[in-house]
């Protein structure tokens, strides 16, 4: 009967052992549909390659988003998760009777969800762009679009942050 009890309470011992605290195996990743609708995402980076002269002084650039006004660079981009986004002004507008919201439409994932296209209404031109990077943290996307007048193709590459 002793070993029993002992077998007993070394098998119990074991069991509320194993048993501890699981909240981290609980933890699951975020989809990408809960991370790119978890807040407003603000863009933080413009380039394009090759670079092209922008501005029009002999020498290519491929940092764009320096050509950003102040006030688009506080604009918001926010993604729901009704498959709707909207493009907002940010605290600065660069006319003050420009709309809050200057765009919006749907969005949807394809491509096992690294590509996102965006549909604003009223148009039948979707824009489709590679995601190359989707956290809690960062949007980064790129698109290629091919000037006709050269053939030259063009990489572009956004990023976003909360």
């Amino acid at each position: 009967m002793k070993n029993y009890l002992l077998l007993l309470a070394l098998a119990s011992s074991a069991v509320l052992t194993s048993c501890g605290d699981d909240k981290d195996d609980d933890v699951k990743p975020k989809t990408k549909t809960e991370l790119i609708t978890a807040g407003s995402w603000k863009a933080t980076a413009l380039t394009i390659s090759p670079a092209v002269d922008f501005n029009g002084d002999g020498t290519p650039d491929s940092d764009l988003f320096q050509f950003s006004q102040a006030c688009e660079k506080d604009d918001i981009t926010n993604f729901k998760t009704d498959k709707t986004y909207t493009e907002e002004e940010g605290a600065t507008k660069c006319n003050s009777s420009d709309p809050q919201v200057y765009t919006n439409g749907t969005w949807a994932f394809s491509g096992d969800e690294t590509k996102i296209t965006l549909t604003p209404n009223g148009s039948s031109n979707p824009e489709t762009f590679t995601i190359s990077e989707l956290s809690a943290n960062t949007l980064k996307y790129t698109q290629t679009v091919t000037d006709s007048s050269s053939s030259t193709t063009y990489t572009i590459t956004g990023t976003f942050s909360h």
